[in-house]
């Protein structure tokens, strides 16, 4: 009988790394792809998917969503390129640290659940120092799907997970915690980001940490 092995999914952005102007990227992107400017103000995007953005840039702006998400992604990856070159984004406290000691081990299989792009997940983690520990790129991205947990799903499969695994999401977010929830994962939430660790807690994660050490 085979051993029972643990897949660890994680967010990327305010999880693994922290990008400062991260914000602002994305309103540069949004305004290329849409020639609106300022329509990222009229949304709470913090855990959401990028195909969901463009969808919803879609709705709250009347404009057609024929078309939107591939504009979006086609400006997406040069903005970011272009930023990073110039404000590389840092691995959060303990990260790499943790990274390490789970690729060491046999029993456990690390991937992503990101509502990055998938052409853009890289770019972020190589901005903080994380490439090596997520060769080869393996999970779940925002280009697939609208719903975290359908990208959840689709990261675990994605990293080999069969019945009988453990399957463990780690994010920043209520998003990221609710979409583990929703596959039967266990949920590890970090208040590295913009979401209290009492909200964190509230939302049905299973372990709630300050960072990583």
């Amino acid at each position: 009988m085979a051993a029972r092995r643990t897949i660890v999914l994680f967010d990327i952005d305010s999880t693994l790394i922290t990008i400062p102007t991260n914000r602002e990227i994305l309103a540069a992107a949004l305004d290329l792809a849409t020639g609106v400017p300022g329509l990222l103000d009229r949304l709470d995007f913090a855990g959401r998917t990028d195909r969901w953005m463009a969808a919803e840039i879609a709705r709250v702006s009347g404009l057609p969503v024929t078309g939107i998400f591939e504009r979006f992604a086609t400006a997406y990856t040069p903005t970011l390129e272009a930023a990073l070159a110039g404000l590389p984004s840092t691995a959060n406290p303990g990260a790499a640290d943790l990274l390490e000691a789970l690729v060491a081990r046999p029993d456990v299989t690390i991937g992503i659940a990101t509502g990055n792009l998938r052409h853009n997940a890289p770019i972020k983690l190589a901005s903080g120092g994380l490439t090596a520990f997520f060769d080869p790129l393996r999970g779940g991205f925002g280009d697939d799907h609208e719903e975290r947990a359908e990208l959840v799903r689709s990261g675990a499969a994605e990293c080999g997970a069969t019945p009988g695994d453990r399957v463990v999401v780690v994010g920043d977010t209520h998003h990221d915690v609710q979409a583990g929830l929703a596959i039967g994962a266990i949920t590890v939430a970090v208040a590295t980001g913009h979401v209290a660790a009492d909200a964190l807690a509230a939302a049905g994660a299973t372990v709630v940490l300050s960072d990583f050490r």
